[in-house]
């Protein structure tokens, strides 16, 4: 079985990343955005998240480091740099943009269904998950009685971006703070989401 796809979305595509690609060449060659970003939110520990980590010269990522998840066979390497400010963050976050597209246009030129295969969850148990989100490693614990949830508790990546930002700051004009906050991509939505 193969996928069907729209003819020219691989252009469309194409152009999309094009749009993306001027954009983002654009700001690296704007200097006054630049040294907003450089030397700013400089942060360097090891329990950081996401495009926090690997501004900061850490390979932390679910996406390989998981054997299930499948990014590997797509030519997916993780971005890495090793500035640990906001400039750093910046350009991981756009260099994940282009795995992306190459991700996806690898699986359009390909044409073969991409499926994962899920397990009958019956009977009482728990389980954990890990994932990579825009902001950073997603965790999920899940606990099913009789096959029903249980309890489901998330821990969002923002919780950990947040304490980053905090210990990040200090040092920092204050006019930099939105540029550094942004960096860390924080959703105020999921900092404290808990689900009972």
């Amino acid at each position: 079985e193969s996928l069907t796809f729209n003819p020219g979305i691989l252009q469309r595509s194409g152009d999309i990343e094009k749009r993306f690609s001027a954009l983002f060449e654009s700001l690296q060659d704007s200097k006054i955005f630049v040294n907003r970003l450089q030397n700013t939110g400089k942060i360097d520990k090891h329990w950081l998240v996401g495009p926090a980590a690997r501004a900061a010269g850490y390979r932390h990522d679910a996406r390989i480091d998981s054997p299930s998840l499948e990014y590997g066979k797509y030519g997916f390497s993780t971005c890495v740099e090793e500035g640990k400010d906001a400039f750093s963050r910046f350009l991981v976050r756009g260099n994940e943009v282009y795995s992306s597209f190459a991700i996806v246009n690898s699986i359009i030129a390909d044409g073969s269904p991409v499926c994962a295969t899920l397990s009958d969850m019956h009977g009482t148990g728990i389980g954990v998950s890990r994932v990579e989100s825009p902001q950073g490693d997603l965790f999920c614990y899940l606990s099913l009685k009789n096959d029903m949830v249980e309890k489901i508790e998330f821990c969002s990546p923002s919780a950990s971006n947040i304490i980053a930002f905090e210990q990040s700051m200090p040092g920092n004009v204050f006019t930099d703070f939105h540029f550094n906050w942004e960096s860390f991509g924080i959703w105020i939505s999921e900092a404290g989401v808990s689900i009972e």
